[in-house]
């Protein structure tokens, strides 16, 4: 199972949200590159990267940071936040980025979205981020009208990389993950299912890792907020 501890960057810092609210958040590094660093030497080969203010506000001064991240660590990365061009994803992968997280692009750039997945095939993945069975698109700040079960069955269509599905009532709770959901999308969805949201324990990986097809898990405020050993972590990878 892939392991993906995150760094979300708001205003060049690293952050975890609580259920997705920017009014709700915690600085926990003043130096996202120094927490990549630290998250490479701890024996960790992903990491999922979050931009904040480019996914709320459509303005970010982070792309230095994150050009830095990638020249300085050989981590596996994953960006996701206020990607909704085909010109966003093309300028981050020539700037090495592994694979490219997005959402919004699918409701509002739909022409963008087709050319990003034929031009980058398995290399862009979908976020499935679901408020009370709702998609929510614009940084969780907007909400869509289409159904779970339509979504699914367009997004089935696509040579993505991955399905991210996060449940953001329970995202920065560290209340466990949905695992109800989490086998009721695994049997709906056909491209691999990577978990967000809610981990807590390492328990709660233990489960994640029993169920059949996932494949994997983004980990973030039970890492910062030192619930789950990071040396634990590591050997579930």
């Amino acid at each position: 199972m892939l392991i993906f501890p995150a760094i979300d960057i708001c205003k060049g810092n690293c952050v975890r949200l609580f259920k997705g609210d920017i009014k709700k958040k915690t600085i926990y590094n003043l130096n996202p590159l120094h927490q990549a660093k630290f998250f490479e030497s701890c024996g960790f080969k992903n990491l999922h990267i979050v931009d904040l203010d480019f996914a709320i506000n459509g303005i970010s001064k982070n792309q230095k940071i994150i050009k830095s991240i990638r020249k300085e660590t050989k981590l596996i990365l994953q960006l996701g936040g206020g990607i909704r061009s085909y010109n966003d994803v093309s300028y981050w992968f020539n700037s090495g980025i592994d694979s490219i997280v997005v959402g919004t692009m699918f409701f509002e750039n739909k022409k963008d979205f087709e050319k990003s997945v034929l031009g980058f095939p398995k290399k862009i993945s979908f976020a499935l981020d679901l408020k009370f069975n709702y998609m929510a698109i614009r940084g969780w700040t907007k909400k869509s009208k289409i159904s779970v079960d339509q979504l699914i069955s367009q997004i089935n269509t696509f040579n993505l990389k991955s399905v991210i599905y996060t449940d953001i009532s329970r995202d920065g709770t560290k209340l466990g993950p949905n695992i109800n959901n989490l086998k009721k999308y695994l049997n709906k969805i056909k491209i691999p299912l990577i978990a967000s949201g809610g981990v807590s324990t390492i328990e709660d990986l233990y489960k994640l890792k029993k169920i059949k097809k996932l494949g994997g898990v983004i980990i973030g405020k039970s890492i910062y907020d030192g619930t789950i050993s990071l040396s634990d972590l590591v050997k579930l990878q």
